[in-house]
């Protein structure tokens, strides 16, 4: 709900482990968190913090370029119009 001076939104993300070969993105961390809470899901989860900004998309991509070649990518937002866009 709040930021450190200076601080902005761009995503929050899980730890990382050697052998992450998934990536779930979400919209919140609780959503992240419920998703790992439902099914169990290993790998790197990161959230969009509600919402896109511009930093937005080269952080997910620096994500995926630690992983495999051959990584899975899940997309866990919700089915509203923010999860849509």
């Amino acid at each position: 709900t709040g930021f450190a001076p200076g601080g902005e939104k761009g995503v929050w993300g899980s730890h990382s482990r050697d052998g992450d070969q998934t990536l779930i993105l979400a919209e919140s961390a609780i959503d992240a968190l419920s998703f790992f809470a439902v099914t169990g899901r290993e790998g790197i989860y990161l959230s969009t913090a509600g919402a896109w900004n511009p930093k937005t998309p080269e952080l997910i991509l620096a994500t995926l370029d630690g992983l495999p070649r051959r990584a899975d990518v899940v997309l866990a937002f919700d089915n509203d119009e923010q999860g849509h866009k």
